[in-house]
């Protein structure tokens, strides 16, 4: 009798090891996918609006060049996040503070290249300073001339970087491009250092009888407007950023969306 009593423990004893080994397998396999979802975090992607790169429309819906593009990106590289429109300052601090954020359309500037990681470029850009009272007739010779002027400029973009560093005295900050246009209106400064594109975009047709005339074209080179990801983001996030552009911009969308948003040199 005792044969059978045996078989019967050792098969208890078996099935015990059986559960025990099942629940282990059940642990390695939840922290093999921890694992894999700490690799694959929530991403964020923020922006400002600046037509025609960004346009937000009155049902709160986005458009524009850098959207399409940026929208066309997401989807190769298999990424679902809202694109978040905030005023450039607050855009631009969040992307350079918090981890896995991408920003655009945000120019490339030597002060700027280690702080983020450049996934693409979308376009160039050159600045203006132009007068921002009407029956204003300066006539700028010179960059050092513009010292003797009160110049908005939008904070933490090439013009504030640019004026803040030659030392210029009298620089006025706007933290939007609302706010900007808002100090135009009001006249709050001689001039307003602005791209091209804002320029013509937003700027010259708040008065088209009388625009705002052009003072000077700075001189310096056009820069580079990108891509980019917080520096503290994933790696394999920026690689896939990074593959997923050159895929799209191996094709001819991006000239296709430069003609339709008038960014096109052809136009």
């Amino acid at each position: 009798m005792k044969t059978p009593y045996l078989g019967i423990r050792a098969r208890r004893h078996l099935k015990g090891c059986q559960v025990i080994l099942l629940l282990i397998v059940s642990l390695y396999s939840s922290l093999c996918l921890a694992s894999q979802d700490a690799y694959n975090p929530p991403v964020k992607i923020v922006t400002e609006f600046l037509p025609p790169y960004q346009i937000v429309n009155h049902d709160g819906s986005l458009e524009g060049y850098s959207i399409e593009l940026m929208e066309k990106i997401l989807v190769e590289a298999g990424i679902e996040s809202k694109i978040t429109v905030y005023p450039w300052a607050r855009s631009y601090k969040i992307a350079s503070t918090q981890k896995n954020f991408i920003i655009f359309t945000m120019t490339r500037t030597p002060k700027r290249e280690s702080s983020f990681h450049w996934i693409g470029r979308l376009n160039e850009e050159r600045f203006l300073f132009i007068n921002v009272k009407q029956d204003n007739e300066l006539d700028i010779k010179s960059l050092d001339e513009i010292r003797n002027y009160s110049v908005i400029v939008s904070t933490e973009s090439v013009g504030d970087q640019l004026l803040t560093n030659l030392g210029f005295p009298k620089i006025i900050r706007a933290n939007s491009l609302e706010q900007m246009i808002n100090m135009i209106q009001l006249r709050r400064a001689d001039l307003v250092m602005a791209s091209d594109y804002t320029y013509n975009n937003s700027i010259k047709p708040l008065n088209t009888e009388q625009p705002n005339k052009i003072a000077y074209v700075y001189k310096g080179k056009s820069v580079g407007l990108y891509i980019a990801a917080s520096k503290t983001s994933d790696p394999q996030l920026i690689s896939q950023l990074k593959s997923a552009y050159n895929t799209v911009t191996s094709t001819s969308i991006m000239e296709q969306l430069q003609v339709k948003w008038g960014l096109s040199d052809s136009e």
